[in-house]
């Protein structure tokens, strides 16, 4: 979706969709601040360039990032959603 001039916000949890993997949200006019879902998804440092450049104003928390002792967390427990998810459907 880069390129295309949106405005607004980015919806709070566009991060929390399971299997999102990629996202491209550049050079848009979006602003607001990059919802926390985002921020802290295990993708976040892959994102961060294809999200923060906007035109115009754009977001006003996009230098912020993650710790890495938090990434750990959100890491290991997404590895046991998946886990969870595999034995459930058995």
């Amino acid at each position: 979706m880069d390129g295309n001039n949106l405005t607004g916000t980015i919806p709070d949890d566009l991060g929390d969709l399971p299997k999102l993997s990629e996202l491209w949200l550049a050079q848009n006019q979006l602003t607001g601040t990059v919802p926390n879902s985002l921020l802290h998804n295990v993708h976040w440092s892959v994102w961060k360039d294809d999200v923060c450049p906007q035109q115009g104003v754009g977001f006003s928390n996009c230098s912020e990032s993650p710790t890495p002792s938090n990434i750990m967390k959100i890491k290991k427990s997404a590895i046991a959603e998946q886990v969870k998810e595999k034995y459930r459907k058995k």
